[in-house]
């Protein structure tokens, strides 16, 4: 690398250090490497980060921030010849997480900026319109989120918490899927993961099947989820090696595209942003419209 655009969200997780980008242009002068630095505001980023990449060669955008930043970056680099790259910020880190990237930022950074491990990250697309990089899920996951947001706590513990009353509360759906094959599947359901990696960002695997670069996705139906597994989800991250969900009656579903029924509507979440109640979603994969620098351990 030797120009890069390194794309800041102050307000991802618990924010970033203050000398976080000091230290970063330090490292950069050292290794001979230009680095501009943008803070996101909320405030009209994608024009303007869009203006900085037309007006310089960057050959690496560097996302430091959550999902949520990362799908922004995604969006503008789409089909280019610009490499990006992940930097931990956010609250859970669910695809920096599952690619292996150091959850402190600035280690992260270096080994970064000096890896020559790359993937051609896919894109699931939903509904025609909404970008999906890591996991989505239909039902009690993107529930727990929901309250998760709703309840004010800052840990996982705290998340983990409201597993109780969501798992009291949840009743299920009924589901009716079409794979690109033509193969119909019928059911109820409490949860339906959408999977283009194996593991939450609490680290708890759904599958080992996922692969963000390999032209497919997965769904993954579980007809019953009990209290431990949801507890497991959100305390993962403190108490490491849980290994995958267990003791649920699940499906596992490999595909290029597919559409879901769903009754009654029931809400969903894509990378972790609820998106709201839905009764049907159509997706289909997009092979390698990304080129993601991981570091040298990455799984993929």
């Amino acid at each position: 690398m030797k120009n890069i655009l390194l794309v800041i969200n102050p307000k991802a997780g618990g924010g970033v250090d203050s000398d976080f980008e000091s230290r970063v242009k330090e490292h950069c002068e050292a290794q001979q490497v230009r680095c501009t630095v943008y803070w996101t505001t909320g405030n009209d980023d994608i024009q303007r980060i869009s203006d900085l990449l037309s007006h310089d060669d960057f050959d690496t955008v560097f996302s430091a921030g959550g999902d949520g930043t990362f799908t922004l970056i995604a969006g503008l680099l789409d089909n280019k010849d610009v490499k990006a790259a992940i930097i931990p910020l956010g609250t859970s880190n669910g695809l920096a997480s599952d690619l292996g990237i150091d959850s402190d930022p600035y280690d992260a950074f270096k080994k970064l900026l000096k890896s020559t491990h790359l993937i051609k990250l896919d894109q699931i697309v939903v509904n025609g319109e909404r970008a999906l990089y890591h996991i989505g899920d239909i039902g009690a996951n993107a529930n727990l989120i929901k309250k998760y947001e709703e309840s004010g706590e800052d840990t996982y513990a705290g998340y983990a918490k409201h597993a109780v009353s969501q798992v009291l509360d949840e009743k299920g759906f009924q589901f009716k899927i079409q794979t690109a094959d033509g193969k119909v599947i019928e059911g109820n359901a409490q949860m339906i993961a959408i999977c283009n990696a194996r593991r939450f960002g609490t680290k708890i695997a759904l599958n080992q099947k996922s692969h963000p670069a390999d032209g497919k996705f997965e769904l993954i139906i579980f007809e019953n989820i009990d209290f431990g597994t949801l507890i497991e989800s959100g305390l993962n991250s403190i108490w490491d090696g849980f290994g995958q969900f267990s003791g649920d009656n699940k499906t596992v579903i490999q595909t290029t595209s597919a559409e879901i029924d769903i009754s009654p509507k029931t809400i969903y979440q894509l990378d972790g942003e609820v998106i709201g109640e839905t009764e049907n979603l159509k997706i289909e994969i997009r092979e390698a419209v990304i080129e993601l620098v991981c570091q040298e351990n990455c799984p993929y």
